[in-house]
């Protein structure tokens, strides 16, 4: 009866809007409701009332786009390796995506998932989970990130220090911060040691929230079970009466001193404030910057602020919130970054399921399912702090997020419920419920040793080869490719319609193509930045040393020694006895000079910049010739020098003697070499290769190694990796990482390895520099190691075997 009086209803109110929708039908014929896009389209399109026209270039409006007008994706069919057809994923290029990083992800997205769907390990019906929970950076903008981070990590350090100094003179006893105890100490500086919730608004001592049984919980401001957020900006200290018989699972404002709780945190409020004025002062103060690094700096730190503002605006505003602005729905999990968002368009165009999930979500995850190690002190549970030092990390994120699905949210949800209540049989409880809430039983046991299957795949693409294009403008105005047709003479001429109007290429999209001037240039550094000349030594005129110019208020004190005129060098010593010219111990400042330093005053001849010899200098590049009017008569001053900044590639030569051993040679092929090659003008590469087919001695060349490619490492033959597991394989697979000049030294780093090099090497007792030899088997110990072309028993990615986008390793 309920459901007929509901449709009777609804019948009703239909047949009170019909004939007023019927009216509005005949009165405009149609009803059109438009977009925000579309009406501003309209608006640029028209004209103001003084009949001046907003926009005069169709083409131009025609570039107005709106976010959600994602062109469609198409498929793509291609044939495997039994020849048989597959349908894959197309080209994720499409006029919508305007960002390079975002189109960047989704080729490699499409790489690594078109490899699974031909070799039959995913289909149509295969569920994706995507996980992004950050934005899109610019280089600014993660330079900033880092700088707020390293703020925050020596904020932690100096914390660390205070919490023993206090706490020891508070009750006399030593005590070593963990985790929970930093977490602990900040939130007490933020609130101002003082309570928040509680009736009274009292001092807080550092032994009520640090010891075996602190008085103070770390509660969730939204509780977590309501909000699913265990960021920072959602935890404050409580007093363990008022957290678990008062606030239990309310949030502030459903509390009866809401008010006086909105005061005592009002001084984030006020923060947050001073930073967005901070903010501001910075924004305009970047118009006004005159160098590129002024403004990057400037940059960086509005970057830095935003990110204080945002941490204590949220923090406050927590305290205002009226409902939780996170639930456990469907709709509220998926997470917006920018990618996660093109990317699930993408994958939508050919699999049937296609999830979000939240990236704060995967640590809860991690640790409900005992993957994030963890240890108990004073009858405490403590996580230890997640492993980066190994990229399988991400592959074991990756399996976890594979496995969060809606129910397992549920579960979850239902565990900090039994949390919140803080009994003990209902904690024995919420342990038990995330046990069984683990996709299968050995779920933990697996993934902790899936570690020695993991092959990671480095993507290092050469852009080195990358030519530059600038389209042609003549006085400003863009030149378009007209279409060529052949005259009677069998000439191409440019095709033209009965006007004489010149016919111009288009797209399919209708749009003129543009002619681009092709560049002849190389991605890279060519050379340092210093230049250098060339002289001959006073003690020896068979022997070419290299010197370098510089400002007098910019050299060092050991540079003093290196000046080139011994007349000059008297002067400056006098000056600095003299303090004229006082040395600066910084090295980021420029020396200070008190009065001017002489050559010869009664001539006003001032010293500005003096000549030093550069001693570290023995083979620098040859970079251009002096011009003709500067040209000195000796040869070796009529160039510019400058030292190498980097190497493209190396080549080994390699053949056995006439014992039958391997006999190995290499050479170095710098940017200035390789730019040489590379450029366009060099029309004949075969006369001048990158490298030569032979050496010196006729070894013929068998590799040309570059940055980034993988290599496998023998210990005596090659044929050693027949007989091997996958597993060992993967001990032996190293990544080409440096191609250092002196000893012709390769660096190579384990391909699983994430630790920045110096960590390495203290980690491996080593000091940097020193040689770690091939290691085979050891590659845990030792991660980064250095060979010479004559230890260099390896296979080469690309020569002798290949790496699927899927993970495997095929040899050819």
């Amino acid at each position: 009866m309920k459901l007929n009086k509901i449709e009777d209803q609804k019948e009703s109110i239909m047949g009170l809007l019909y004939p007023i929708f019927i009216e509005q039908l005949k009165k405009y014929e149609f009803i059109s409701i438009k977009r925000l896009d579309e009406k501003v389209f309209d608006f640029l399109d028209g004209q103001n009332d003084d009949g001046q026209v907003f926009c005069n270039s169709k083409n131009k409006l025609k570039k107005l786009y709106h976010p959600s007008d994602i062109d469609v994706f198409r498929k793509q069919i291609v044939k495997d390796g039994n020849g048989n057809e597959k349908l894959v994923l197309g080209s994720p290029l499409i006029s919508s995506i305007k960002n390079p990083m975002a189109m960047r992800a989704l080729h490699q997205l499409r790489k690594v998932l078109n490899a699974l769907i031909i070799e039959g390990q995913v289909d149509e019906k295969t569920r994706i989970h995507i996980e992004m929970a950050r934005e899109l950076n610019d280089a600014n903008k993660r330079k900033g990130i880092q700088d707020y981070q390293r703020e925050i990590e020596n904020n932690r350090k100096v914390y660390i220090e205070e919490i023993k100094s206090l706490y020891k003179a508070a009750t006399t006893i030593d005590i070593e911060p963990t985790e929970d105890d930093i977490l602990r100490y900040q939130l007490w500086i933020e609130q101002d040691k003082k309570t928040i919730y509680e009736e009274q608004y009292t001092n807080i001592s550092i032994s009520q929230i640090i010891g075996s049984d602190p008085d103070y919980d770390i509660e969730h401001t939204i509780p977590r079970s309501r909000s699913q957020d265990n960021s920072q900006m959602n935890k404050t200290l409580c007093s363990k009466r008022y957290n678990r018989e008062i606030k239990k699972n309310k949030m502030p404002i459903e509390l009866n001193n809401h008010r006086d709780i909105l005061d005592r945190v009002a001084s984030w409020q006020k923060k947050y404030l001073a930073l967005e004025y901070d903010i501001i002062g910075i924004s305009k103060s970047i118009k006004a910057a005159t160098t590129k690094e002024q403004k990057d700096k400037k940059i960086r730190l509005r970057h830095k602020l935003n990110l204080q503002k945002e941490y204590f605006k949220g923090k406050y505003e927590r305290f205002t919130y009226t409902e939780p602005k996170v639930g456990f729905k469907n709709s509220q999990i998926p997470d917006t970054g920018i990618i996660t968002k093109y990317a699930a368009a993408y994958l939508k165009s050919y699999f049937g399921r296609v999830e979000a999930v939240k990236g704060g979500m995967v640590a809860e995850f991690r640790k409900a399912w005992g993957i994030q190690e963890s240890y108990i002190k004073d009858g405490k549970k403590y996580y230890q702090i997640k492993d980066r030092s190994k990229h399988t990390h991400h592959c074991i994120d990756a399996i976890t997020i594979a496995c969060m699905t809606k129910d397992k949210y549920d579960v979850m949800a239902h565990a900090w419920d039994l949390e919140d209540d803080l009994d003990k049989n209902q904690y024995k409880l919420m342990k038990s419920v995330l046990e069984q809430s683990k996709p299968w039983k050995t779920f933990t046991e697996d993934l902790k040793k899936i570690e020695d299957e993991i092959l990671i795949s480095h993507h290092t693409p050469d852009n080195v080869k990358k030519q530059s294009k600038k389209i042609v403008r003549i006085r400003g105005k863009k030149q378009f490719v007209a279409e060529m047709e052949m005259d009677t003479n069998g000439k191409s001429i440019p095709r033209t319609d009965s006007n004489n109007k010149i016919i111009f290429k288009k797209n399919n999209k209708g749009e003129k193509i543009a002619r681009f001037h092709q560049g002849d240039t190389i991605r890279g550094s060519l050379h340092q930045d210093s230049i250098y000349g060339a002289i001959k030594n006073p003690l020896n005129q068979e022997e070419i040393r290299y010197v370098i110019r510089k400002e007098l208020e910019s050299i060092k004190a050991s540079d003093v020694e290196n000046i080139v005129d011994e007349i000059v060098k008297q002067k400056v010593k006098e000056a600095i006895t003299a303090k004229v010219l006082l040395l600066s111990t910084n090295p980021q400042q420029k020396n200070k000079l008190d009065g001017k330093v002489w050559m010869n005053e009664g001539k006003g001849i001032q010293i500005n910049k003096v000549r030093l010899y550069a001693n570290s200098v023995k083979n620098p590049l040859h970079i251009k010739e002096h011009a003709m009017l500067s040209k000195s008569k000796h040869e070796h001053k009529q160039k510019v020098y400058a030292q190498n900044d980097e190497n493209y590639c190396m080549a080994i030569y390699e053949d056995y003697d006439k014992k039958g051993k391997i006999k190995r040679s290499s050479l170095l092929i710098n940017m200035f070499n390789a730019g040489n090659y590379f450029k366009l003008s060099n029309d004949d590469k075969t006369n001048y290769p990158i490298a030569p087919e032979k050496d010196e001695n006729e070894l013929p060349l068998k590799y040309i190694l570059t940055k980034g490619k993988m290599v496998l490492i023998y210990d005596k033959s090659p044929d050693e990796f027949l007989e091997m597991s996958e597993n060992k394989i993967l001990e032996r697979l190293f990544q080409i990482t440096q191609l250092d000049v002196e000893g012709s030294c390769i660096k190579l780093l384990h391909h699983q390895e994430a630790r920045e090099k110096k960590i390495i090497t203290e980690s491996m007792g080593l000091k940097i520099g020193m040689k770690g030899g091939k290691n085979l088997g050891e590659h845990k110990k030792f991660s980064w190691i250095k060979i010479s072309e004559n230890s260099f028993d390896c296979l080469v990615q690309d020569y002798d075997f290949k790496i699927t986008p899927s993970g495997k390793i095929n040899f050819l």
